[in-house]
C-alpha cells in the first residue's frame, strides 16, 4: 500500500515538474499599469507637485500568469515617510509588490518618484454666505444660517496666508415663497482644490423668505358696541369718539386689497363692571379679514358711559 502512495507522489512531482517546464517554454513580455500609492506621508507635509497615478511595469510571465494579472488591478504602494519639506526622490521597486510565484520584473517606467512637499498649516475662518436669485412674487429673502458657519482649512503655508474670506458656493433662492432647508459646500479656486483640504466638507444651510407687506390706513370708521352678556341695549351706551382710525397691513399675495367695510371695531362691553361705575375706559377690538395685520388703532381705548335716564332703568342701578 505504502508503494502505491509513494509511486502517486512521485508522479505527481514529476507532473509538476513537465508542467514548469512547459509553462516556462511559453514566457512574454508585458507591460502591466500599476497604481501608484504614497503612503505615510508625515501629517505635517503636503504634496504640491504633480505625482504620476500610474507606473508601467514591465514584466516576464507565462500565458497564466498573465491572465492572472491582466484581471487585476494592481497597487504600487509607496512608502514616503522620510519625506521632508521641499525636493524628494524615491526609487520605485519591485518588493513591495505581490506578484504570482515566477513573474520577473524587468522594468518600473518611471524609476523614480520626485516630488515637492511644503508645511502644512490650519486656519480657522468665518464663512460668508453667498446668495443669489430673488424669490417668488410677494416675497423677499429674510436670512440665512449656517451650521457650522466657521471652516478650517488646511495646505501650504504660503497659500493659507493668502485666504483671509471663505465664502460658500451660491445658494439660490429663485422664486422661493417658503422657508428650506439645504446642504453647501465652501467655494475654492480649482487650482486650490487639489492643495487646500477643508472641513466639515458639508454645511447645512436654514434659507427663510418672508412675504412682503402693503399697508392701509382708514380713518373714521364707527365702532360699534356689543354686549358680552345680558344687559341693557347697546343704545343706552355713550362712547367717546365714536370713531377711530385703524391701521393694517397684508403680504402682496392676497388676491384682494383690503376695503374699510372688512375693518370693523368693536367695543364689547360687560355689563357687571357698570355695576360700580357708569364711565369704563375699553379698549377698541379689531377682528381683521383673514390674512390681514392690524398695526395700529388710534384711539386703542374709548371712553363708555351708560346713560340710565336713556333706558328709565335707574333702578337697576
Amino acid at each position: 500500500m505504502s508503494g502505491k502512495i509513494s509511486s502517486f507522489v512521485v508522479s505527481l512531482i514529476l507532473s509538476f515538474c513537465l508542467w514548469l517546464t512547459l509553462v516556462g517554454e511559453d514566457t512574454t513580455a508585458l507591460e502591466v499599469p500599476l497604481q501608484l500609492e504614497l503612503t505615510n506621508l508625515p501629517e505635517a507635509l503636503i504634496v504640491t507637485s504633480e505625482v504620476p497615478r500610474e507606473i508601467t511595469c514591465r514584466i516576464l510571465a507565462n500565458t497564466a500568469q498573465v491572465r492572472f494579472l491582466t484581471d487585476r488591478k494592481l497597487k504600487l504602494p509607496l512608502d514616503v515617510s522620510s519625506s521632508r519639506e521641499g525636493y524628494n526622490a524615491f526609487p520605485l521597486t519591485s518588493d513591495s509588490l505581490n506578484l504570482p510565484w515566477g513573474v520577473q520584473v524587468s522594468e518600473l517606467s518611471p524609476s523614480l518618484i520626485e516630488f515637492e512637499a511644503l508645511r502644512r498649516v490650519e486656519k480657522k475662518l468665518d464663512l460668508e454666505p453667498v446668495i443669489v436669485g430673488t424669490p417668488g412674487p410677494g416675497y423677499q429673502f429674510k436670512s440665512v444660517v449656517l451650521t457650522p458657519d466657521q471652516v478650517v482649512i488646511k495646505g501650504p503655508k504660503e497659500l493659507i496666508n493668502k485666504i483671509n474670506n471663505l465664502y460658500t458656493t451660491p445658494i439660490s433662492v429663485e422664486n422661493m415663497t417658503h422657508s428650506i432647508f439645504l446642504v453647501t459646500t465652501v467655494a475654492l479656486p480649482e487650482l486650490d482644490q487639489k492643495l487646500i483640504d477643508f472641513s466639515p466638507k458639508e454645511i447645512q444651510v436654514a434659507l427663510e423668505v418672508d412675504a412682503v407687506y402693503t399697508t392701509a390706513s382708514f380713518s373714521k370708521l364707527p365702532i360699534k358696541i356689543e354686549l358680552k352678556n345680558d344687559g341693557p341695549s347697546p343704545s343706552f351706551f355713550d362712547i367717546s369718539p365714536t370713531q377711530v382710525t385703524i391701521s393694517v397691513s397684508w403680504p402682496l399675495s392676497r388676491s384682494q386689497s383690503v376695503k374699510a367695510e372688512e375693518i370693523r371695531p368693536r367695543v364689547f362691553i360687560d355689563w357687571a363692571s357698570f355695576q360700580q361705575e357708569n364711565c369704563l375706559s375699553l379698549p377698541v377690538i379689531v377682528v381683521p379679514p383673514e390674512g390681514v395685520n392690524v398695526t395700529a388703532i388710534s384711539p386703542a381705548n374709548v371712553t363708555v358711559t351708560y346713560k340710565p335716564e336713556k333706558s328709565g332703568e335707574r333702578s337697576k342701578k
